[in-house]
């Protein structure tokens, strides 16, 4: 092809220059030198060179039409391997992704929701030393911690409730007790207001017989000594009645501070009750 354009280069500038002669020599009026310039030689020349070159521009077209064709279909065939190993790839790739991140994070999911329910019994077991590998052994430690703090507080659950217990059956024993002391201090209290009527009964027949004395005194002062010394008995038992008045003032405080102990123990009895 670059030969054949090399010739029809040459051929045109041949013919080119013959035909600045011919308008030269008509200019001249030289026309010997006119009819003698072989310029229709030089035109067939340069159309034989045009009709090579059309034919080699036609099979070069035709040519490159053909190996289009075949770059083309060449192409297809490269895209198509080209896509049939994306493919491939790809599905190896999801084929990976899903063996070693979406099911391992399917499994881990399922069962941190199993602990969220509360349910500490199952076990999870990913092998491999991935990311999920290690956040499988997070979660299982997790669990284990979890274990063990529900574990100490059951315990101490039933450690309080066990404390729960002794206290109540304690406060059982103390508010029987305290009903026990309460009917012990009433029967004290009963008792000792029986002795407070009794003592005031003496204290009443006391002062009788000492009014009796003084009576007697008062009638008998004549009677010389004999009377004098029964005067003096009857002041000696004044004085003994007035110490037994003192005993029962002490005996009724006695008496009032029972009362008050019964009254605080009924009260911490219905209390622990």
């Amino acid at each position: 092809m670059v030969a054949t354009s090399r010739n029809i280069d040459e051929k045109y500038k041949n013919y080119h220059t013959a035909l600045t002669e011919l308008i030269d020599y008509l200019d001249y009026g030289n026309t010997g030198a006119y009819f003698a310039q072989p310029t229709q030689g030089m035109q067939n020349a340069m159309g034989e060179a045009f009709a090579q070159y059309a034919l080699s521009s036609e099979k070069l077209y035709r040519d490159i039409i053909t190996d289009n064709a075949d770059d083309y279909r060449f192409a297809q065939w490269q895209l198509a391997v080209i896509a049939l190993v994306v493919v491939l790839i790809l599905l190896v790739a999801w084929y990976g992704i899903r063996r070693m991140l979406l099911t391992p994070l399917a499994k881990i999911i399922a069962h941190i929701r199993e602990i969220a329910s509360g349910n500490l019994a199952n076990t999870l077991t990913i092998d491999g030393r991935s990311e999920m590998g290690d956040l499988a052994q997070s979660v299982s430690h997790m669990q284990r911690s979890l274990t063990d703090t529900v574990t100490h507080v059951r315990e101490g659950s039933d450690a309080i409730y066990a404390g729960t217990r002794e206290i109540a059956a304690g406060n059982t024993d103390l508010s029987s007790r305290t009903e026990q002391q309460a009917s012990a201090l009433e029967e004290t209290a009963a008792s000792m207001e029986q002795l407070t009527a009794t003592v005031k009964q003496n204290a009443d027949n006391a002062r009788q017989a000492s009014q009796l004395a003084q009576s007697a005194s008062d009638t008998a002062q004549h009677g010389g000594k004999v009377v004098d010394g029964v005067v003096k008995t009857m002041h000696e038992i004044a004085d003994s009645s007035k110490k037994i008045a003192d005993i029962i003032s002490v005996i009724d405080g006695i008496a009032f501070q029972t009362n008050i102990l019964a009254l605080n123990a009924a009260v911490e009895a219905a209390r622990a009750g």
